[in-house]
């Protein structure tokens, strides 16, 4: 792999002469470069400029609509007639309509971790695979930013040769925090606290489920505008899309008028953002590929511009409900391909099994391979998740440059310790009724794992006395007749709960030992 510095661009390293042995030869090549590494102006200049010279064609292949009429616009403005642009879709199309498709010289599949990450949805992403590797009188250069996967699938397949990988990788330095959460609901918190304390600060939010999306333009939509897919299915998301609210003002400034952009992951690539007033990305994408490919749609201005990341760290439960999803579809195919006796028995007679990734091709059972391969990263990645966190794998993906990382629960459990120490030391010494003893397990708030509250003296006594190690919990009758104003005490006989310093206890115990004794 040749592995340049962190902030240089394809197009100033790229040299005419390493393009030339590329065509010459019909190289495959790996552009896996960060956003901004120049990927796509080293096409349409460097890349172009030799196409030119040379009476070489270029197909540029875009994933989605947005990156397509930005790329097109761009040729059309620059006039340069060698570059055709076409979406992945359209390709496909093609190919499953058995049209012919005319040779180029070379083929650029910009974003292309789109046939994996897209396999799981878009059935036909395998034809388009399929289709490319088998040109082989053209040069082709794969290029994606968050292609780990399949670059590697490339290059264990031999179809690329480790050293025909260009690596350029990603700066973060322009992340002042990065912040991590736990439950879903924490996005109204975290829009909510921004919102109210600061005067113009823009955010993005890019949500792992429409429905969810959905929820949050409801309660923030005088301040938002809603983006997502054009050909999304949810009605209600169509009615809500607002496919035109990004403009671009200037050359610096291609932004959005309100002050939060709520999209899905149909954002995560082709709209490139620039504002500095962007200072907020709060992502809760459970794929780790389309998440940092979200992370990245802001583009940085200078080294003024930065911003806080905000990401969920999805729970060992949330990632074995992920897992579960997963097995419906990967167990069948995983079955298919290792043993295809067992997969007859278990479901060539089962009416009811259906898979959309086990298909006929005339009489022949096949399946899909890329989806397959999706499948098998996938679920290497959630046990890699399960071993550690979502997290720690998440800041493994996104680089060394990520350096400021908060974790907001503990935080907060930072904060709510300090704030149960203060109602301690308030209340040490008091009895501790049943009215009192309701406020401090509110206040202590020790759930299960199903979120069921803890109420026990025993759960409350191990939590004080491990949390806090200068204080002790105990229980007694009280055995008072009157109080000190000389009234009669209501709760003579009822156990009260009571704090101590563990110090004061253990005087007192010292004392009656040595009374003992």
């Amino acid at each position: 792999m040749n592995e340049f510095e962190i902030g240089t661009r394809f197009n100033d390293v790229l040299t005419k002469d390493i393009i030339d042995n590329w065509c010459e030869n019909n190289t495959n090549i790996i552009l896996n470069g960060a956003t901004g590494s120049g990927k796509t102006y080293f096409v349409e200049n460097n890349l172009h400029t030799y196409a030119e010279e040379n009476s070489k064609r270029i197909l540029y292949l875009c994933n989605r609509s947005a990156l397509f009429e930005q790329v097109l616009l761009e040729v059309k403005q620059e006039s340069l007639h060698n570059i055709h642009v076409m979406l992945y879709q359209a390709l496909q199309s093609k190919l499953i309509n058995g049209e012919e498709i005319e040779h180029y010289d070379i083929i650029v599949p910009d974003e292309f971790h789109y046939v994996e990450c897209d396999a799981m949805f878009n059935i036909y992403t395998d034809i388009t695979y399929d289709w490319l590797i088998n040109q082989v009188d053209s040069c082709k250069i794969f290029m994606s930013g968050t292609a780990q996967h399949i670059f590697q699938k490339l290059i264990d397949d031999e179809i690329v040769k480790e050293e025909d990988e260009y690596k350029i990788p990603y700066d973060y330095s322009y992340v002042t925090e990065c912040k991590f959460f736990e439950e879903k609901s924490k996005v109204f918190d975290i829009i909510n606290h921004i919102l109210t304390t600061t005067e113009d600060d823009k955010i993005i939010y890019f949500a792992n489920s429409t429905d969810f999306a959905i929820e949050v333009y409801k309660q923030f939509k005088e301040y938002a505008h809603f983006r997502c897919s054009k050909d999304v299915k949810n009605s209600e998301a169509k009615a809500l899309n607002d496919i035109d609210c990004i403009k671009v003002h200037s050359r610096d400034l291609i932004t959005f008028e309100k002050r939060l952009l709520i999209s899905t992951k149909a954002l995560d690539n082709g709209v490139d953002l620039k504002d500095r007033r962007i200072k907020h990305i709060i992502n809760d994408i459970f794929d780790l590929e389309s998440a940092q490919q979200s992370l990245g749609r802001k583009r940085k201005i200078d080294n003024e511009d930065n911003c806080t990341f905000y990401i969920r760290n999805y729970s060992k439960q949330s990632i074995g409900n992920f897992k579960g999803g997963l097995n419906k579809n990967y167990n069948p195919v995983k079955m298919f391909v290792d043993n295809r006796e067992q997969f007859e028995e278990a479901y060539g007679k089962d009416r009811d099994f259906h898979s959309r990734f086990i298909y006929f091709e005339g009489d022949e059972r096949k399946h899909n391979k890329l989806a397959y391969w999706k499948m098998q990263c996938d679920s290497s990645d959630m046990e890699t998740m399960s071993l550690i966190t979502y997290k720690e794998l998440f800041l493994q993906r996104l680089g060394d440059t990520m350096t400021n990382v908060i974790d907001l629960e503990e935080l907060e459990q930072m904060k709510l310790k300090d704030e149960i120490e203060l109602y301690i030391e308030e209340i040490k010494g008091s009895f501790l009724f049943q009215e009192d003893r309701d406020k401090l397990i509110d206040k202590i708030k020790i759930t299960d794992n199903w979120k069921r509250q803890q109420r026990q003296y025993s759960q409350i006594k191990a939590y004080i006395e491990t949390n806090y190690k200068l204080y002790c919990l105990d229980k007694k009758p009280d055995k008072r007749r009157v109080l000190e104003d000389g009234s009669i005490n209501p709760n003579r006989d009822k156990t009260y709960w009571i704090i101590k310093d563990k110090k004061e206890e253990k005087v007192v115990g010292d004392i009656l030992q040595n009374i003992v004794v």
